[in-house]
């Protein structure tokens, strides 16, 4: 093992993840929900949209 090696094995390690309502765009979201089958309580991507619209992320998004 080289010394780099060595020292990131060493790093502290941290949860890293992603939401998918931060990262991909909503109509986007909508486009791949309805390839797969399923089906949102918003049909338009400006409702989604505004659901996901966070102050904080203490908030879970309510139906329009």
């Amino acid at each position: 093992m080289t010394g780099i090696e060595a020292f990131v094995r060493g790093l502290p390690k941290t949860d890293l993840h992603m939401h998918l309502e931060d990262s991909i765009e909503p109509q986007l979201m909508l486009d791949l929900a309805a390839r797969n089958g399923l089906k949102f309580r918003w049909d338009t991507a400006e409702a989604l949209h505004d659901a996901y619209r966070f102050q904080n992320h203490e908030r879970k998004p309510q139906p329009t």
